[in-house]
């Protein structure tokens, strides 16, 4: 429940602000003015076009990340009601929660081995600790709770 409510508000604020985010401007660019015949003006000109456009490349890629940002809250805010609910049904010993529970630890363990092939040096070490906690949690399951 901890990360489900700042998930969960988290994912509301940057939907409505991904959808209430004004379209980018798609008028007919001026073209660039002649900094020959119209001098210091001209070059401010051209260079205030530049940064428009550059500007409006900002807009959308702000735009496009917070959508992302959206989904990823959402997404951790669905995990951290999931592993609520099944937390408190291991609390109250209950049957599915168990299957739950050694399928996730399952589920990590099989990533756990296909990421060995991946990854390099260093992370071996974080792949070998996520492996030993989920074979521990699978442990856990098998010993404590076995009826």
């Amino acid at each position: 429940m901890a990360t489900a409510l700042p998930s969960s508000v988290m994912a509301i604020t940057m939907g409505i602000i991904v959808c209430t985010a004004p379209p980018s401007d798609v008028q007919q660019t001026p073209d660039y003015i002649s900094v020959t015949h119209y001098g210091l003006v001209g070059l401010l000109a051209n260079a205030a076009t530049g940064a428009n456009k550059i500007l409006s490349l900002l807009n959308g890629l702000a735009v496009a990340i917070m959508g992302l940002l959206a989904i990823v809250a959402l997404i951790a805010a669905l995990l951290g009601v999931f592993f609520y609910i099944v937390g408190r049904g291991l609390r109250m010993s209950a049957q599915w929660a168990r299957y739950i529970a050694a399928s996730i630890g399952v589920v990590v363990l099989l990533n756990g081995l296909a990421a060995l092939w991946f990854v390099q040096n260093a992370a071996h070490l974080a792949d070998a600790v996520s492996m030993i906690l989920s074979i521990y949690v699978l442990w856990v399951l098998a010993a404590k709770y076995t009826d």
